[in-house]
C-alpha cells in the first residue's frame, strides 16, 4: 500500500487553498461576463481559451530528430 509524504500532503493543501482563493474571483469573472449590464464580450474570450486549450491537449508532444535537439550546452 503507498503511503502519502509530507510532500504529497503538502501540494494538496496547496492546491485546495488555491481553488477556494480563486472561487470568489472566477465567480465574479463570469457574472461580469454574463450581466448585459457590463457589456462584456467575455463569452467570446472564453470560446477562444477553450478552443486553444482543446487544440493545445489534442495536437500532442512535437516530435523531434536528433538534429533538431539542442544540447544545453549551447543554449
Amino acid at each position: 500500500m503507498k503511503h502519502l509524504t509530507a510532500d504529497t500532503l503538502t501540494w494538496c493543501a496547496f492546491a485546495l487553498a488555491s481553488a477556494i482563493l480563486a472561487a470568489q474571483p472566477l465567480q465574479w469573472l463570469v457574472r461580469s461576463w454574463l450581466d448585459p449590464a457590463y457589456g462584456s464580450y467575455g463569452y467570446v474570450y472564453i470560446l477562444l481559451i477553450v478552443g486553444l486549450t482543446g487544440m493545445s491537449l489534442l495536437s500532442g508532444r512535437p516530435k523531434a530528430t536528433g538534429s533538431q535537439i539542442t544540447p544545453p550546452s549551447r543554449l
